[in-house]
């Protein structure tokens, strides 16, 4: 009988295989999880950032949107002062050759 204690008995040796085993396996687990919550935590900061990043696109594409109007508005008014500055040159263009045929009629007239 004394031998019989000497030696554990065969289930509590598989016992405690069988819990070295769950045990590594949840060790395995936490490894597992802690990767998955660090991928899960980077993959929302890169969502983050982009989320940014498109704001500022957004931003970016109202503020060339402005500017495209604001020189679209700029160019329309340089065309109207084009056409407001031909029209004077020629409005003096026609009194200065006006002036000519005077001049002329007064000297045959002299």
């Amino acid at each position: 009988s004394s031998s019989s204690k000497a030696r554990p008995p065969l289930f509590c040796r598989e016992h405690l295989e069988e819990r070295e085993e769950l045990e590594h396996r949840a060790e395995r687990c936490e490894k597992e999880l802690a990767a998955a919550d660090d991928k899960a935590r980077a993959h929302l900061a890169r969502e983050r950032q982009l989320e940014r990043d498109v704001h500022v696109l957004k931003m970016g594409e109202a503020h060339n949107e402005d500017c495209l109007a604001s020189m679209t508005r700029l160019l329309s008014k340089a065309a109207a002062d084009e056409v407001r500055l031909r029209e004077t040159a020629l409005m003096a263009q026609d009194e200065a050759d006006w002036s000519r045929v005077q001049g002329s009629a007064v000297r045959r007239a002299l």
